[in-house]
């Protein structure tokens, strides 16, 4: 979730915390892919509406080094709608459809290093690097779709997904999974206003971040795949803020909110629509994007301190 900061008192020797959370997370995972001419032909949006996330951190440090390691997961609920665009050359959007979407499987795991400056008694500077790898999955269902291509539309032309020539449909269904991976680098400022209150600041950047994604397309006679792989350099950034009060000596309670955002990565693009298997489609490029936002609500226990 975020670094943990240490008082005057407790850099001395060993120190050990459990921290479980329950949070919220609001966001969505946009999945682009362009043309041979290079404009974007198809855009699917996969809401994250919300997600309910359940983890736990444990922090240890000795004097001023410190160790993160976090993992949560998300409840398989219903987490809003999906929504697939297609454009045709003229910038027309001929295709519009919109899925029930439910998340299935929503696992994430941190691991950081920091180092923790006391600059007073209340005031800490810590700089961090962190691994993080997620993956989401999710199934789209329930769909139904306007269809203004020419291959559709009743006057043979392609037309806008809603003129009243397009035509419409129920659809299967997309399945959707995610592997990303990021090595972000940042600081965060710790300041503790009273003996019981403290704020955190978290500043970070990713310098390198690794997406690979899937998504199956279910349909009748027309059943296929993409596969898109992405590489991005300083494309991803995260910040978050933390409240945080201390009960006693041994329980902390705080809340932390916490933003990813991003621009779009390109990468590669591969499909088995016209092949039996997984294709490089290589005059195709794909795009990958993330916009996060996590309310976070914990307690910190104090095992050794």
């Amino acid at each position: 979730m975020h670094s943990k900061g240490l008082s005057q008192e407790e850099s001395s020797g060993w120190t050990l915390y459990l921290q479980p959370a329950f949070s919220c997370t609001i966001g969505k995972m946009n999945e682009s892919i362009y043309s041979s001419k290079g404009y974007k032909c198809s855009l699917l949006e996969w809401e994250q509406k919300p997600l309910w996330n359940y983890g736990i951190t444990v922090f240890t440090a000795f004097k001023n080094f410190g160790i993160t390691a976090e993992f949560d997961s998300a409840l398989p609920v219903s987490c809003g709608k999906m929504y697939d665009s297609d454009w045709n050359s003229n910038g027309i959007k001929t295709t519009y459809s919109i899925h029930e979407l439910t998340a299935e499987t929503n696992l994430n795991t941190e691991f950081s290093l920091s180092y923790i400056i006391n600059l007073d008694r209340i005031f800490q500077i810590i700089p961090f690097v962190q691994a993080q790898y997620s993956y989401n999955s999710f199934e789209a269902r329930n769909g139904e779709g306007w269809y203004g291509g020419a291959a559709y539309s009743k006057t043979g032309k392609d037309v806008s997904w809603n003129d009243e020539n397009a035509a419409y449909y129920k659809v299967y269904g997309i399945d959707y999974l995610r592997h990303s991976f990021y090595l972000f680098t940042g600081f965060s400022f710790q300041l503790y206003i009273t003996e019981k209150i403290k704020t955190e600041l978290l500043l970070s950047v990713s310098p390198f971040t690794y997406t690979s994604a899937i998504d199956h397309h279910h349909g009748k006679y027309n059943d296929f795949r993409f596969q898109e792989i992405q590489y991005g350099y300083f494309s991803r950034f995260k910040t978050g803020i933390k409240l945080e009060y201390s009960i006693n000596s041994l329980i902390d309670a705080g809340m932390f909110f916490q933003a990813v955002l991003g621009t779009e990565d390109k990468g590669k693009l591969y499909s088995d629509y016209w092949t039996e298997k997984l294709t490089l489609v290589d005059n195709q490029k794909s795009g990958a994007d993330i916009q996060s936002y996590r309310l976070s609500l914990f307690v910190t226990i104090k095992i050794l301190k």
